[in-house]
């Protein structure tokens, strides 16, 4: 494949000016231990002093594509998250560790109420006291109403040390859980692509990735987003093409996906298109940011 010509994207001039990315930029916060990275709307922290990373109330950006790990620690408590998800549904098992010697009690939790949240049910009765050193699971079901929806965020309320907490967890279910991996061969993805073809359905990006990737890296990150991926499509082999479907809770989005290496250049040319504009936009900043983030961020434990 050619090298791409730099004035087909903006991004790269950035790159270019600041010597960097200029998608993940770093801001400094009232802690000097910590560093704040944001894309758009999405952002998270990085303890500069080990590997522990964990969301203040934004999107949990570093755990794109994971379905289980390490969503949040303190001193007080360990949680795990586990993902499974059934169309527009996805239901987040949480593990809630109690890491003191001393009983956590009066527990209770609720939604955060504001615009553009998924539907938010929780099928089991929470418990209202978490012993020392003890554990136990809380399940939310998140609901896909709009492809707009943002991350849910919950807010648990305990007394610890006679003193009332409050805790917001911002949950990592993003438009890309609620997708499933389909098959197309080379004349039914060529038709598809065609029926897609209009400005609003359409993104293009050219992007600089962390590291160098090999095609099965390449392959991991796409599936990981809920992308089938396709053989056979292109006569350059290279290029990797993926399929998807996107469930809400009305309707049912269609989203392609063409990936176009650069390997000498270590660039990257994405094209996604969707049968509705807001998903194109989202998912193509999702997917991207996914390319764009280390792969120790989002490893499972």
């Amino acid at each position: 494949m050619p090298t791409f010509p730099e004035r087909e994207s903006g991004i790269l001039a950035k790159m270019k000016s600041k010597g960097g990315n200029p998608e993940l930029s770093e801001f400094k916060g009232p802690d000097s231990n910590f560093e704040l990275f944001r894309e758009g709307g999405l952002s998270y922290e990085k303890r500069k002093n080990g590997d522990k990373y964990f969301e203040e109330n934004d999107a949990p950006v570093h755990l794109l594509g994971s379905e289980k790990g390490l969503l949040y620690q303190n001193g007080t408590l360990h949680i795990s998250f586990e993902l499974q998800t059934n169309g527009s549904v996805c239901q987040v098992t949480l593990g809630i560790l109690n890491k003191t010697m001393l009983p956590l009690l009066n527990f209770s939790v609720q939604p955060l109420e504001r615009l553009n949240m998924p539907a938010l049910r929780f099928p089991q009765t929470l418990f209202v006291h978490l012993e020392p050193r003890g554990s136990k699971k809380l399940i939310v079901q998140c609901e896909c109403t709009s492809p707009d929806n943002e991350c849910p965020i919950i807010e648990f309320f305990y007394q610890h040390e006679e003193l009332n907490r409050k805790l917001s967890l911002t949950l990592p279910v993003f438009l890309s859980t609620y997708g499933t991996p389909i098959e197309f061969n080379k004349n039914l993805f060529s038709q598809k692509w065609l029926q897609l073809e209009s400005p609003a359905a359409e993104t293009v990006n050219i992007f600089l990735p962390c590291s160098n990737f090999t095609a099965e890296d390449l392959e991991t990150k796409i599936t990981s987003m809920k992308f089938s991926v396709l053989h056979n499509i292109d006569i350059n082999p290279n290029n990797i093409f993926c399929a998807s479907v996107v469930f809400c809770k009305k309707l049912q989005i269609s989203a392609l996906l063409r990936l176009e290496p650069n390997y000498e250049g270590n660039k990257y040319r994405l094209t996604i298109r969707t049968s509705h504009p807001e998903a194109t936009r989202i998912l193509s900043r999702l997917i991207k940011i996914r390319f764009q983030l280390p792969n120790y961020l989002n490893k499972e434990i």
